[in-house]
């Protein structure tokens, strides 16, 4: 047991220490990256495109399903709690559309199980991608260098 022991604190010493390192990489790259972009918003960022960046990473990440979903399992949940008798035995037979998302699990814990949601399709990852070239080419309008969004079709 002591073995065991020793071996396990060996790998959890080994870990933090991993982690420490990775921290202060990220803290001393984050410091170097703001020294170099200023401060401030960028110029060319307007409301309109961060927007539909915005909505088109909901879109990709199923945010209007979920959101549909939870309404109409509150819909059910208080139809079952305080509706008309016959309307609350009725009910009873409609499924919960969270419990058909897998999002509505009792006592789990979340990052065990996966959801039911359908990843991000074709037409999903396209219309994010622009979304995402758009408020780049919005971003880096004006801006020096480096940090001027590049035309990744041009030979240049």
């Amino acid at each position: 047991m002591d073995k065991v022991r020793a071996a396990i604190r060996q790998v959890a010493t080994q870990r933090q220490a991993q982690t420490q390192r990775l921290g202060a990489d990220v803290t001393r790259a984050s410091a170097r990256l703001a020294e170099a972009s200023g401060t401030g918003e960028a110029v060319g960022v307007k409301a309109a495109s961060k927007s539909r960046l915005a909505e088109e990473l909901a879109v990709a990440a199923n945010v209007p399903l979920v959101v549909d979903a939870v309404v109409r399992s509150c819909q059910l949940e208080s139809a079952r709690r305080t509706g008309w008798p016959v309307t609350r035995w009725l009910v009873r037979f409609r499924p919960d559309p969270l419990r058909r998302l897998n999002l509505r699990r009792e006592g789990a814990n979340p990052e065990l199980y996966r959801t039911s949601l359908p990843p991000a399709g074709g037409p999903e990852r396209a219309r994010t991608d622009a979304a995402v070239r758009e408020f780049a080419d919005a971003a880096s309008d004006g801006a020096p260098g480096p940090w001027r969004g590049r035309d990744p079709w041009s030979r240049a």
